[in-house]
């Protein structure tokens, strides 16, 4: 009987979860976002087409700067807080995006949602603190589709936002939905304070003898990474390139434009037909 309580006691609510995986998705979202407005930002904050493929890429860094150097604070410090912490400087850095004035400003706030999307990484781990052993691969199975459903989402929501108002109304909604799922995080979560000892700089000398140690496992999630990673600019690194001339265009990178143009064409011909 005591043992049930016990396991009552440590088992995670249905609400928790949704709120961990709707909170997950709607923060990685921020990585994703201004791939299909590139050149909508480009246009506003005075980049170059050519340039304007820059913002994805600075946003991925500071998403894996995040990933090596505040991630690991989660090991030292109450989570919660920082949870808290990361989240408000993510809201003004998607403030600061909406309202960029100039490239600089708006590459300078890419780098900050970069930063500060890691948050997502922190709550997983969290996530399977909070719930019990029998519950924690649904758990963190959920919290990680909430996660993909925020990737896979991103863009095309984007695209509709800013068809219907204009670009900035991406990141200022965003920033609304954030600080939202702040005030609920904050309110909801209970503490966590990790019970290691370690200093930060232990912590980020240890990762390379973690990836030293798992180098020959880790090979292949490095290269699908890459490939898929090579292949994301050609889908939508330059959305104006879908419909520029295909002279001296290699043959891989036209056949992802026909494809698209041919999803495109098929799009408009089933909205004409009624099909």
């Amino acid at each position: 009987m005591q043992t049930e309580q016990i396991r009552e006691a440590n088992r995670i609510s249905k609400g928790m979860v949704l709120l961990l995986a709707a909170a997950c998705g709607l923060i990685v979202a921020n990585l994703y976002y201004a791939q299909t407005l590139v050149g909508q930002i480009g246009a506003s904050t005075g980049l170059s087409s050519a340039a304007a493929g820059i913002i994805v890429t600075i946003t991925q860094i500071g998403y894996v700067a995040g990933l090596l150097f505040i991630v690991p604070v989660s090991d030292l410090t109450e989570n919660r807080r920082l949870v808290t912490l990361s989240l408000t400087a993510l809201i003004g850095a998607l403030l600061a995006a909406a309202f960029a004035p100039n490239a600089p400003v708006f590459l300078a706030a890419s780098l900050l949602i970069g930063l500060g999307s890691v948050v997502a990484q922190i709550l997983v781990p969290f996530a399977t603190y909070l719930a019990s052993e029998e519950q924690r691969g649904r758990v963190v199975g959920s919290v990680m589709s909430g996660l993909l459903l925020g990737i896979m989402f991103a863009r095309p929501l984007a695209s509709f936002i800013a068809s219907a108002w204009r670009w900035q109304a991406v990141f200022a909604m965003s920033a609304i939905l954030v600080a939202v799922l702040a005030i609920l995080l904050a309110r909801l979560l209970p503490q966590r304070r990790p019970s290691s000892s370690a200093r930060y700089r232990e912590l980020i000398v240890s990762l390379g003898g973690a990836v030293q140690g798992y180098a020959r496992s880790a090979a292949p999630g490095v290269l699908s990474s890459l490939l898929v990673r090579g292949v994301q600019p050609l889908l939508d690194g330059d959305p104006h390139a879908v419909d520029r001339p295909l002279r001296n265009v290699p043959a891989g990178h036209r056949l992802v434009r026909f494809s698209r143009r041919g999803g495109r064409r098929r799009g408009a011909y089933r909205r004409q037909t009624g099909g």
